[in-house]
Parts: C-alpha cells; sequence; structure tokens
C-alpha cells in the first residue's frame, strides 16, 4: 500500500523518474522513502490507506507509524511486528 500511495501522488515519468526505497531500519521499522515530487493534480482519493495503517498497528499493540516529509522525499516508517509477542491476536 505505501509504494501504492507513492505512485499515486507523485509524477512519474523518464524526465522525473520516481525513486522508492524500501529497507530495515536499525531492526525495528520498515521505511518506505521516494523522492517528493507532487502531481499538480491528485487523483480522487479516500484518503483511508494511511489511515487504515496507523489504525491496524494501534489495535497491535498501540505502536505508532512515523510520517517524515521533507522538501525532497517522503517517508513512512511502520515498526516490525514481533508475531511471537502478538500470538494471541487474530489478524
Amino acid at each position: 500500500m505505501l509504494v501504492e500511495n507513492a505512485i499515486k501522488h507523485n509524477v512519474v515519468s523518464k524526465a522525473d523518474p520516481l525513486h522508492i526505497d524500501v529497507y530495515v531500519e536499525n531492526g525495528t521499522s520498515i521505511v518506505v522513502k521516494n523522492n517528493l515530487q507532487k502531481r499538480p493534480v491528485i487523483e480522487k482519493s479516500m484518503k483511508t490507506g494511511l489511515a487504515n495503517i496507523r489504525k491496524r498497528y494501534e489495535y497491535l499493540g498501540n505502536r505508532q507509524i512515523e510520517i517524515i516529509t521533507t522538501p525532497k522525499n517522503y517517508m513512512v516508517a511502520i515498526p516490525l511486528i514481533d508475531l511471537i509477542e502478538n500470538r494471541n491476536i487474530a489478524v
């Protein structure tokens, strides 16, 4: 969903390629980072993607996602989930 979000909200072309990096940071979070090149007109959006992810992480132990926007980049960090710690939670 985070990669889809990056593609949906940014210009993607040969002249302005969109770079998306997905990596684990400090063994605690998965980070999806893209260069920021906002579309002048955004497609119709229900604005539920990040809200949905945020609610799921709150359900799985009050964990927070982190959204960081700089003039050049947009990053979302989601905590890695310890499945053993959360084995009694129905997903």
